[in-house]
């Protein structure tokens, strides 16, 4: 985009014939200027002892693209056999660049969204002609019409969970277009889901101490984190564990409860309610005491009535 650009600048070369007899030219060109230089050309026309061109090598850089201040290499051959040059010189050019800083940001670089509305952040710094139109794309096939440039652009992805890149172009008030940029997001609206293992709901559990296991799945940004609490306390991040135990249960019913959170930050929880009976024989012997007591008490009375009726 713009007027042929850049300061380069031929470090050092070495000129030397190859097996068949061919001049070649190798070494390198920095970059001078501020923003890349694309298709970097490097020129060495040969001289005769009188001036006159023989022969001229042309080639381009490897790659060709030199960012500001980098170097990078070539070598190039002479088409043709000559005689014995004298002389040679050897030039680069650049006959276009592209913009130094160039970024497209979907959400400002988030992995994961969990909506289709987006915010895509732009920045196109053309250092010689300004940036004036953008479009936009879900597919790289078909674009939005050109809009004036702006640094945010609200966006909407394609609905399906998964991988979405949007692509921008740019254009400037010389109606060049830089090359294509894109960013990519993954799309997650689907909660994690989580299945309690231990305790079985509505369940009675002869312990004070429960184990509580559990697993949880999602398929697209994956399990984060589990927190698991019983009851009213507090919850416990217990990060990618699937198991806690809990002691000192008293008897009666309790509720276990999970929560796990995706790589989205999307969250899901289920819970089961048990009861905890850490003494089974307990009524048992409670109603064996009373049973004993009446027994006590009616064989007293009896034997109290027998006394009095044979003292008559």
């Amino acid at each position: 985009m713009g007027e042929k650009p850049i300061a380069l600048q031929i470090l050092q070369n070495t000129v030397y014939a190859d097996e068949a007899g061919f001049l070649k030219v190798n070494g390198t060109v920095r970059n001078l200027g501020t923003f890349n230089a694309t298709a970097t050309k490097v020129n060495a026309p040969f001289y005769d002892s009188q001036g006159r061109v023989l022969s001229i090598a042309h080639g381009y850089t490897i790659p060709s693209t030199i960012m500001p201040n980098n170097t990078e290499s070539f070598e190039i051959e002479l088409p043709r056999k000559v005689g014995s040059p004298v002389n040679y010189s050897i030039t680069a050019e650049s006959t276009e660049y592209e913009a130094i800083g160039t970024q497209v940001t979907i959400n400002y670089g988030a992995t994961y969204t969990t909506a289709t509305a987006v915010t895509i952040i732009l920045l196109s710094n053309d250092l010689q002609s300004n940036v004036t139109q953008m479009r936009f794309s879900n597919n790289n096939a078909t674009f939005t019409t050109w809009e004036p440039y702006t640094t945010f652009k609200s966006w909407t992805l394609p609905e399906g969970d998964g991988i979405k890149t949007v692509y921008a172009q740019f254009m400037d008030n010389l109606n060049l277009i830089a090359p294509l940029y894109f960013d990519t997001i993954i799309l997650d609206r689907a909660s994690p889901t989580i299945t309690i293992a231990y305790p079985v709901n509505a369940s009675e559990i002869t312990s004070s101490t429960v184990t509580a296991t559990w697993t949880g799945f999602d398929a697209t940004s994956g399990v984060n984190n589990y927190e698991v609490k019983l009851d009213s306390s507090s919850w416990i991040n217990v990060k990618s564990s699937t198991t806690q135990t809990f002691t000192n249960l008293t008897d009666g019913q309790h509720i276990v409860y999970v929560k796990t959170t995706d790589g989205a930050g999307l969250s899901n929880q289920e819970s089961v309610s048990f009861t905890v009976t850490s003494n089974p024989f307990a009524p048992l012997v409670l109603g064996g005491t009373i049973a004993i007591a009446v027994v006590i008490l009616v064989v007293g009375v009896a034997i109290f009535v027998y006394v009095r009726m044979r003292k008559r």
